[in-house]
């Protein structure tokens, strides 16, 4: 969650502090302390008298105390970012509860009501529909007020904007924060007018509603739909998100039927405006979104903020997307960082035809130079993952378990320590492996080289698991150090898994990998390919590439060492801050790599500096870099 520095810190730790997390009465000491601050007087039958603490309280006494020694501003922006910092941290992994900066949520709405007539903004139905404390609502009013003569905030939270929440507290918050800025601006709102549902925006049933049916649908949705992987979702959201189109590919998060269910609440010629991960215009679970999204053809803009990550303290990479109900079969994409974001210029946006991209591979959206060298790039040879194979290290799902750096080894036995303890383990269970992931020239094999215990043995050329009786027989200590830790094997998966033997790898890829490869991290600041000989060393955290022989490998390591590659990922390839790109298998696979005879074989193989390397090939692939 991000904390802007408009807000005191010490505010923000005493509500980390406090020992009655209640959230009644979290929002009694809110609403009270803002109503003091700002010397606001609650009518009885304004919906904030009900929140009002009128006994004396040395809680609320010591709040007051630190918000007027506070040199920070203590308004309706601070309250946002309170309400979502005392969201529990078990509803935010589950709900995706996240605090969205306010010039996030003002670009997107301006960039909205400029597609209207500033006469019909007040007429129009407004919905967000994972509205959390209700922030895009206030951003929303703000600015139609500030450009609106004899502008009513009751009237339009009664007439134009609809709020829909799963959790209870998020719509008495939304309820709170509107009214709280209708007092400051003179207004009072009472409980009649709020059209703010508690519902699972998933299940629909929001579009029935009075608000809705009277506006003949909505006008604009406008939210920063929860992202929550699909491994962290509750059971009641897995059975709903199913019954969507957009999440028929991969694993579905949780934000992508919010877009498809945004965009068919709309009335004909709405617009839809979220701040959302960046990752479903290349991702395989966003395969099925983008399909629906070309074969609707809708007008889409779409603004990328790269590797910079907005929300601090969530490891997101994020994108506005402006969508209308409006086919012209074009995006307009741009790439800027968040300083940019309100100085974009309209002529500087790419214009791409959803025509020219390949919803399967994933999304290209670049210039139409760029674009062109990629599929230059794309178009020589054959795609690297039809030449080599593209392989995924090992995964225990408990490496800390399995993983051993030795003290010290000897003939039979290796020692270790674990959790402050030294055990000792039969050395013949164990095999050679490292990290791929940290691996950035060849003597870090060596030097980085770890133990894993390997309870497998080859049989008719596939490792099995060997037997529980075997296991204790043969290799006892090893086995009394693994059913110490039998309780946390046992949590993989959730519990919901059943293995082989309770000592099994959690998944059984890459068990029976043999031969010289290239390890290949799953993230890099540069182009790292590093050819490791041990053709029995095991490898995680990674991946690795095979291929028919050394000497084709070193070609392979070559090319993938190269600037014309390197320039590819970084056009291609998902982004992360410090210039660092993914080497995962879908965004190197469709790389071209060139057929060549043997005659050039040689000479890429005699050529000593990189920067030869890098000229010749620019030949080969007819690019300039």
């Amino acid at each position: 969650m991000s904390v802007s520095d408009s807000i005191d810190r010490d505010i923000l730790s005493f509500f980390m502090k406090i020992e009655d997390k209640r959230t009644d009465y979290i929002n009694n000491l809110i609403v009270s302390s803002f109503v003091r601050y700002h010397r606001l007087n609650v009518d009885r039958n304004n919906y904030l008298y009900r929140y009002l603490i009128t006994a004396n309280d040395e809680v609320l006494d010591k709040l007051n105390k630190i918000i007027n020694q506070s040199p920070c501003n203590y308004g309706i922006e601070e309250l946002v970012e309170v309400f979502e910092f005392v969201i529990s941290p078990a509803d935010k992994e589950i709900n995706g509860a996240v605090y969205t900066p306010d010039y996030i949520r003002e670009a997107i709405i301006q960039r909205i009501l400029s597609k209207y007539d500033s006469t019909v903004w007040c007429s129009m139905l407004y919905a967000d529909l994972s509205c959390g404390c209700g922030g895009f609502f206030y951003s929303l009013i703000k600015i139609i007020k500030e450009k609106s003569r004899d502008f009513s905030i009751s009237n339009f939270v009664r007439e134009n904007i609809l709020g829909v929440d799963i959790k209870e507290y998020s719509i008495e918050r939304t309820k709170i924060l509107l009214s709280l800025y209708a007092l400051q601006e003179g207004e009072e709102l009472q409980d009649g007018m709020f059209n703010i549902l508690c519902q699972n925006t998933l299940s629909n049933t929001f579009i029935t509603s009075s608000i809705v049916q009277q506006h003949g649908g909505i006008d604009v949705v406008i939210g920063n739909p929860p992202y929550v992987a699909s491994s962290k979702m509750s059971e009641e959201n897995r059975k709903y998100v199913k019954n969507w189109a957009v999440s028929k590919t991969g694993k579905s998060d949780l934000y992508l039927p919010f877009f498809q269910i945004g965009l068919e609440s709309l009335k004909h010629g709405g617009s839809l405006g979220y701040i959302t991960v960046n990752s479903f215009y290349r991702s395989l679970n966003g395969s099925a979104f983008r399909n629906y999204l070309s074969a609707k053809g809708l007008d889409s803009t779409i603004i990328d903020f790269g590797a910079e990550q907005l929300f601090k303290g969530c490891s997101t990479y994020t994108c506005i997307c402006v969508i209308s109900d409006n086919p012209t079969g074009l995006i307009h994409y741009q790439e800027t960082t968040s300083d940019g974001l309100l100085e974009l210029k309209d002529d500087l946006f790419e214009d791409i035809f959803y025509s020219s991209l390949d919803n399967k591979k994933g999304w290209i959206l670049k210039d139409k130079k760029t674009s062109s060298k990629i599929r230059t790039i794309e178009s020589v040879g054959k795609p690297l993952g039809e030449v080599v194979a593209i392989k995924n290290g090992l995964a225990t799902l408990r490496n800390d378990i399995y993983l051993i750096k030795p003290l010290r080894t000897g003939r039979r036995y290796i020692y270790f320590e674990k959790d402050g303890a030294v055990h000792i383990i039969e050395r013949a269970i164990c095999r050679k492996i490292v990290k791929a992931n940290i691996v950035r020239k060849e003597s870090d094999i060596k030097n980085l080289c770890e133990y894993i215990i390997f309870p497998y043995r080859l049989e008719n050329g596939s490792q099995k698991v060997i037997s529980e009786e075997v296991f204790k027989k043969k290799y006892p200590l090893a086995y009394n150090y693994l059913i110490s830790k039998k309780d946390e094997l046992a949590k993989r998966d959730n519990g919901h898994k059943t293995y082989p033997q309770w000592y099994a790898y959690g998944r059984s890829q890459a068990l029976n990998l043999c031969g010289e490869r290239l390890l290949v991290p799953h993230i890099c600041d540069t182009s790292c390919f590093v050819h490791c000989i041990h053709k029995s060393m095991l490898f995680y955290d990674g991946y690795s590439i095979f291929a028919e022989s050394p000497r084709k490998l070193e070609i392979v390591r070559r090319i993938l060492s190269s600037n014309v590659f390197w320039y590819y990922i970084t056009k291609t390839s998902k982004p992360y801050r410090g210039g660092f790109f993914s080497l995962e298998k879908r965004y190197i696979q469709h790389f071209g790599l060139p057929i060549l005879a043997e005659e050039q074989e040689d000479e890429l193989l005699s050529l000593e500096r990189q920067e030869e390397v890098n000229h010749w090939l620019e030949k080969i692939y007819g690019i300039n870099i």
